[in-house]
């Protein structure tokens, strides 16, 4: 036997050994984009406001922003790119229910401030950033962090105004997060690093040991989430060494990205890696790659199993961007321009236990308001579970002595999330 047929029999026997653990969801498409469109971002304000930006490959004045009230199951146009000209739209990040940016090319951006009603362009000016603005992560309406392969540019005011953060020393940034209003993340690639950076103190921290395999340059992380400054998980890819094939590569990270443990690592047909991963909870999240890749999560990334779904698998090229609105539903926006979501229905009330209540103001400084009719228990929790304030009556809470923070309140099953300045 010669040694071509001995690798591709290894490979066959990893894709059966990747293909054990898996569940089926029934996805159908609920959403076509015009020919050669490509949808590159999808972004969640809560389970039922959700926005999207495509760019059409050949036709600028086609390129678009869609959004949904109700959780992907109707969609509508709230944004042309007709004054855009030849611009092309890169991603979008959309924290909270009015407050939304679309990054773009040559440093513009499209902001509102009003649910999409209304869209303001702007341009960064700074060096032009190397493919414009492909990264963007926003915290909330006033922090976010915004940047190319190369550059980052930070802002606490919902960018009226921002500056210029530069990496240590030269790499491809394949992602970033803003964990806090003063703490960013970033991946990057050649080789696989993990970068902290704290704006307060203008300090970079690096950690080398991201991915930690014998050829480094062989290994791309894509994509991470982060559940509070200490608890995330990252997707990427690590080339097989046998043609153009990669592993799907997931790990978790449990102390802020100093040390990475190996979650998931497969050989799963179609052999292209993962490119990004979401989460409804701290428990149920979502990681998709090439060519209708999904793989679930119900514990808190410990264990992930393959969606086995086929309709997805059919459509190729057709995972681009996902995002989770609870345990089994989430939208998954394709290289097709197509929208995608399980499960197909028309009940909006599956998604309205989420938000039945409002938090305001959020970001909060000294108290929050919150709507509770009923008078139910309210238990204010950090993402881990700890729970730190429980109330019965109180509408109004003071937490001006909280640290500054990501927070969470639970009201009943349903849950809401606030940051602390």
């Amino acid at each position: 036997m010669n040694l071509k047929k001995l690798l591709w029999g290894v490979l066959f026997l990893l894709l059966i050994i990747g293909s054990l653990h898996s569940e089926t969801h029934n996805w159908a498409i609920n959403y076509s984009l015009q020919k050669y469109s490509t949808f590159y971002g999808v972004s969640k304000a809560d389970p039922l406001n959700i926005m999207a930006c495509d760019n059409h490959n050949s036709d600028p004045t086609l390129r678009q922003i869609i959004k949904s009230t109700n959780g992907g199951i109707t969609w509508k146009m709230v944004y042309n790119f007709n004054d855009l000209g030849w611009f092309e739209i890169h991603n979008i990040s959309y924290p909270t229910k009015n407050f939304c940016i679309a990054s773009c090319d040559s440093n513009y951006f499209l902001k509102t401030t009003d649910g999409g009603e209304t869209w303001v362009q702007f341009q960064i000016k700074m060096d032009l950033f190397i493919n414009g603005l492909i990264h963007i992560s926003l915290l909330d309406s006033l922090n976010g962090i915004m940047g190319s392969y190369r550059n980052l540019a930070y802002s606490s005011d919902g960018f009226k105004t921002y500056r210029e953060l530069i990496l240590p020393r030269p790499l491809i940034i394949t992602d970033i997060k803003l964990i806090s209003p003063t703490i960013l993340y970033v991946l990057t690639a050649s080789p696989a690093n993990f970068f902290k950076y704290d704006v307060s103190t203008d300090i970079w921290i690096e950690n080398p040991e991201l991915f930690p395999v014998y050829v480094p340059e062989y290994q791309t992380p894509k994509n991470m989430y982060f559940f509070d400054s200490l608890c995330g998980i990252a997707v990427g890819r690590r080339r097989t060494g046998i043609g153009d094939s990669y592993y799907d590569m997931i790990h978790k990270t449990t102390d802020g990205g100093k040390t990475w443990v190996e979650k998931f690592n497969a050989l799963v047909f179609p052999p292209g890696g993962l490119t990004e991963v979401d989460f409804c909870d701290k428990e149920n999240g979502i990681a998709v790659g090439p060519q209708g890749k999904i793989y679930w999560t119900h514990d808190a990334g410990e264990t992930w199993s393959q969606d086995s779904s086929k309709e997805l698998i059919k459509a190729t090229p057709a995972v681009v961007h996902v995002t989770i609105l609870n345990k089994s539903t989430a939208l998954i926006a394709d290289f097709s321009g197509n929208m995608w979501r399980t499960p197909i229905g028309t009940d909006v009330n599956e998604f309205r236990k989420f938000i039945e209540f409002v938090i305001s103001p959020n970001p909060a400084t000294d108290f929050i308001e919150i709507q509770n009719p009923n008078y139910e228990k309210v238990s204010i929790f950090y993402i881990l579970g700890e729970t730190i304030y429980t109330t019965s009556e109180a509408t109004k809470i003071d937490v001006s002595s909280f640290p500054s923070g990501v927070y969470f309140v639970r009201i009943g099953d349903r849950v809401q999330k606030f940051i602390k300045l």
